[in-house]
């Protein structure tokens, strides 16, 4: 029989419960409910901070076991009111943007080429921690790097390329103006967004925007994400003061890059009234500048307020692109 290896998380003891099993390099943690470690009450009567609550204790006993959320393989949720499971599910999902385009993409494709139809797609993601690290040390030549060598591979098997992040925009004319270009087009993520707005709302003229400080003041960037959507004639409202854009600038790095389970209640309060500020100085839709954030700041948050997912509309886009393209190649 082979080794197991019962294990618990630090400050954790039970005469009756493991709460990990190692077992041939698998690890099987036992059921856990939405309560406070150190005094076993529920931590709210509130679903999505149960959820917190259960993610912790899960990543805590994983990471005990040298594994981590990450690796899970499977997981069962029981609710005792499917209501719930919106508030649950915002908590328990990865906002990965990558599987974000992966999955609105092909949603596209599905509805206007059929159900068993998916599009033909190259896919590089790239380390977000390393890209971060390189935006907030300036050093945008090798930002670069990260996509150079992927988008030169690739760029001879494919019709178009599409970068899926705003930030990652901000080398897009390294990339394209390098001494070896790609020969195919560009979908700027700016492009999509200021067409989806202008076919959707003819009048909007004034957008606020909420995201990493690098997206909200670069506007002098004749080829960035702002200075863009001011050519096309919006107005750009970003926080008026030093002291809420380095709030939002934290909130963005060191919590919603990470995850929605790592934004405090503070943080998202936090966010909803930097929105109604904007809202305040007359912005007519919220831009939200990172795709993480449309699962924090949310349309019930705004009111009538349109919020932007410029994400999600590029994916659109772009899936509505590969059809026109499928059915043109169709016998």
């Amino acid at each position: 029989m082979a080794n197991r290896l019962a294990l618990n998380r630090p400050g954790f003891s039970s005469p009756i419960l493991s709460e990990a099993l190692i077992h041939n390099g698998l690890v099987y943690t036992s059921g856990k409910i939405g309560v406070d470690v150190k005094t076993g009450a529920l931590v709210s009567d509130d679903i999505a901070e149960q959820t917190k609550a259960v993610l912790g204790m899960l990543e805590s006993v994983l990471h005990e076991a040298g594994s981590g959320l990450d690796k899970i393989l499977k997981c069962n949720i029981y609710l005792t009111n499917t209501n719930d499971f919106a508030a649950m599910n915002a908590v328990c999902m990865t906002p990965d943007v990558t599987a974000l385009y992966y999955n609105i993409i092909n949603k596209v494709v599905r509805i206007k080429l059929g159900d068993r139809a998916s599009a033909p797609l190259y896919l590089y993601s790239a380390n977000l921690e390393e890209m971060i690290q390189h935006a907030t040390k300036g050093d945008w030549d090798e930002f670069a790097k990260v996509y150079k060598k992927p988008i030169r591979s690739l760029s001879d098997r494919v019709d178009g390329i599409a970068i899926c992040a705003i930030l990652a925009h901000k080398v897009a004319r390294k990339l394209f103006d390098d001494p070896s270009p790609p020969h195919v087009p560009l979908f700027h993520i700016a492009d999509c967004l200021k067409l989806h707005i202008t076919n959707n709302h003819p009048s909007m003229k004034k957008i606020g925007l909420l995201g990493p400080k690098i997206s909200m003041l670069d506007s002098d960037d004749p080829d960035f994400f702002v200075a863009m959507l001011q050519r096309a004639g919006f107005e750009i409202l970003i926080p008026q003061t030093p002291e809420d854009i380095e709030e939002v600038n934290r909130g963005m790095l060191q919590e919603v890059a990470k995850g929605i389970a790592s934004v405090t209640d503070s943080t998202r309060s936090m966010f909803v009234e930097q929105a109604k500020k904007l809202i305040e100085r007359g912005a007519q839709g919220i831009i939200l500048g990172s795709t993480d954030l449309g699962f924090v700041l949310r349309q019930e948050d705004v009111g009538d307020i349109p919020l932007f997912e410029p994400a999600a509309i590029h994916a659109q886009e772009l899936g509505i692109w590969i059809c026109e393209g499928e059915e043109d190649t169709s016998p």
